[in-house]
């Protein structure tokens, strides 16, 4: 199943403009096995979606490809159906709209494509068996993560859950704009097919304000597994807020956007070997 990806930089109404690509990993072209990240972007009429999927790949998530395809599908269709309710809420309301029903949500639709699918196209018999430990929920053979983020000229909403990162660059600095979650680390990760996915994402809601990241980089693991250490995959951050500070507006974001396949591909080459997936949100100055 062919991931949904963007092609380049997505116009916005907003303030808020997106580009991303993802590549698959070299271990994956050297075996066969197919890109398990997806990425979609969202051109919405209040701002622009991104969203970002990494399935889990192991033997016991044998369609974790369709798993992170149907992660960033359903994520973006949340995201738009957000931000139409948006008007109608308070900002309380709004916020615990995003940090309570936008997982259920999401969750829910997952479930429903993967129900769909598993229908549609049956696993094997004993399929389930073999691969997975009887504690295995069902929905394991889909099992992948999910990160995005939506932005618009009034708030800035921010949601994760498993492992991958999402940096936030302020004046230069980056920081995490989320709790990191101690229980992802390795090649252990929370995920969409764990029965309480829902109680697991973290979100963060900011309305607009002076303080407001000037870029955003969301990011499967495979790119910070790609890295020397962590403190040179976060300057990651800083080097694509300085490049496109120097390269201002749409042709900044096309030369980033051109050249990234290519540096995404030297990542996976040099580094873990993994699948990788890069997306970018840049605020207009």
């Amino acid at each position: 199943m062919k991931s949904p990806r963007a092609p380049g930089d997505f116009r916005s109404p907003s303030c808020w403009h997106a580009l991303g690509t993802s590549v698959r990993g070299a271990s994956h072209q050297r075996t066969g096995r197919p890109n398990q990240d997806a990425m979609g972007i969202r051109s919405l009429a209040q701002g622009v979606a991104v969203a970002l999927s990494d399935g889990h790949g192991d033997p016991r998530s044998f369609r974790s490809d369709r798993g992170a395809a149907f992660a960033v599908e359903e994520a973006l269709n949340a995201l738009e159906d957000v931000a139409t309710r948006a008007p109608e809420l308070s900002f309380a309301q709004f916020k615990r709209a995003v940090e309570e029903g936008f997982p259920r949500d999401l969750v829910w639709r997952w479930r429903r494509r993967v129900a769909a699918d598993r229908e549609a196209d049956p696993l094997e018999e004993g399929a389930l068996l073999r691969p997975q430990s009887p504690r295995d929920p069902e929905d394991t053979p889909y099992g992948a993560t999910v990160l995005g983020a939506l932005g618009t000229e009034a708030y800035l909403l921010l949601f994760q859950l498993g492992d991958g990162d999402l940096l936030a660059v302020r004046h230069g600095k980056v920081f995490l704009p989320l709790p990191s979650d101690p229980r992802c680390f390795a090649n252990v990760t929370t995920s969409l097919c764990l029965p309480d996915a829902a109680l697991d994402f973290r979100t963060a809601l900011l309305p607009r304000h002076e303080e407001w990241p000037s870029l955003l980089l969301l990011a499967t693991d495979g790119y910070s597994n790609a890295f020397a250490g962590r403190e040179s995959f976060l300057q990651t951050g800083s080097d694509f807020a300085t490049l496109l500070q120097e390269h201002p507006g749409e042709a900044g974001r096309v030369t980033v956007q051109e050249a990234l396949p290519t540096w995404l591909h030297e990542a996976s080459t040099q580094g873990s070997g993994d699948d990788v997936t890069v997306a970018l949100l840049v605020r207009d100055p």
